[in-house]
């Protein structure tokens, strides 16, 4: 069926655009399955793009400049035929070798029956294609799963982002990045500050700029098919060893700006919170 999507207009209430914002359909005006979303700023423009995961192929949505809606980049980026013999599931977008372009993690597995299929990575060149490094990246990705969630996490605490791969009816799979350049990277935490305790900020911007490339990053902790994500953002610097700078929009809407931040470590931000808790006698059991 087709996808809907909801904006917020300046009243405060939602209106449904998907077939105006050229996101109800797939590439040809067909009808989609579509499973686990990912959105990252892809191309580095500013924006936020979508890839989309498909029970037959996938789509590749990248946000217009002009503020009319999403075009179709699944061909054009290399996705189109590689993405077409899998079922595709739970997406991640993250920046596993580091030089500050997003690249696409996908578990795939079929829907009807449990017949296995291989997962597959592909490396994001900047040039608004993606490169299928799977016969590369590992023995796993020449295993075939029937694949459902995935996420990505830091679990090793080496700055570099792990994979974990939930499978019907099977063993959980982790996999860790042993990716080797001479790549830089940072990764930030924004936290707020409460009077019960510090929370990780959800709702927070992190915007960095390094190595001549501006990458945005939303805590959200929900990311891909029924999956969540480590909290912490994980940014590529490229060659460079630090941030030119590291801005935090806040969920109360205030702004703060770091210049000239280290790479090659993990930063937290701490921020005042503007809520109350609620009373603790007051909550139900």
């Amino acid at each position: 069926m087709e996808n809907y999507y909801f904006e917020m207009n300046a009243h405060g209430v939602y209106e449904e655009r998907a077939l105006e914002m050229n996101l109800a359909y797939g590439d040809n005006g067909e009808n989609v399955a579509h499973m686990g979303p990912a959105v990252g700023d892809i191309n580095r423009d500013g924006l936020l793009d979508i890839y989309i995961a498909n029970l037959r192929d996938s789509s590749l949505l990248i946000q217009r400049p002009d503020g009319k809606g999403f075009d179709s980049w699944t061909d054009r980026a290399g996705l189109g035929a590689t993405r077409g013999q899998y079922s595709g599931w739970a997406a991640m977008l993250f920046d596993f070798d580091h030089d500050g372009w997003l690249d696409l993690f996908n578990t795939n597995g079929s829907a009807q029956h449990e017949y296995g299929q291989e997962n597959a990575i592909y490396r994001n060149r900047g040039d608004g294609r993606f490169e299928n490094v799977s016969e590369t990246a590992g023995p796993h990705f020449q295993e075939k799963h029937v694949g459902r969630g995935g996420t990505g996490f830091d679990y090793d605490n080496d700055g570099r982002m792990d994979l974990v791969i939930v499978n019907l009816n099977d063993k959980a799979i982790l996999l860790r990045n042993e990716t080797r350049t001479a790549n830089h990277w940072i990764t930030i935490t924004p936290r707020l500050k409460f009077p019960t305790g510090i929370r990780d900020a959800y709702g927070a911007r992190v915007i960095v700029e390094a190595h001549g490339l501006k990458m945005i990053e939303d805590t959200i902790p929900t990311r891909g098919y029924l999956s969540a994500q480590d909290p912490r953002l994980n940014f590529g610097l490229g060659g460079s060893d630090h941030a030119d700078s590291i801005e935090i929009r806040w969920p109360d809407g205030q702004v703060e700006q770091f210049k000239d931040v280290q790479g090659d470590r993990f930063v937290f931000y701490v921020h005042p919170a503007n809520a109350t808790p609620r009373n603790a006698a007051k909550r139900r059991p």
